[in-house]
């Protein structure tokens, strides 16, 4: 990385991550929890879409005081899809549910 930017092949790729990858707003409904998925453990709950493919979801922070923020839906994940994994060099897929 240099002066802030990078190409794909700078980034290292974790062991196991996530097998589904959404692309569209329309894989999501409103009052649905889903999770970041850098944190799984953290639910966040779906407010309302925007016009630019953008997912904009409310949560209490550890405080409680209420936190809004959007969100691409490429960083989002319904619970349901938590346990279809990938391995690093794609040759094994798993399902831990």
């Amino acid at each position: 990385m240099n002066k802030g930017k990078f190409n794909k092949e700078d980034l290292e790729l974790c062991d196991w991550q996530y097998q589904i990858i959404h692309k569209f707003i329309g894989n999501f409904k409103i009052g649905e929890y889903v999770f970041l998925k850098s944190n799984l453990e953290f639910p966040i709950k779906v407010s309302f879409f925007l016009k630019n493919n953008e997912i904009v979801c409310i949560w209490k922070d550890k405080v409680g005081v209420s936190q809004m923020d959007k969100f691409l839906p490429e960083c989002l994940l319904q619970y349901k899809y938590s346990g279809l994994l990938i391995s690093k060099d794609n040759r094994f897929k798993i399902c831990l549910n």
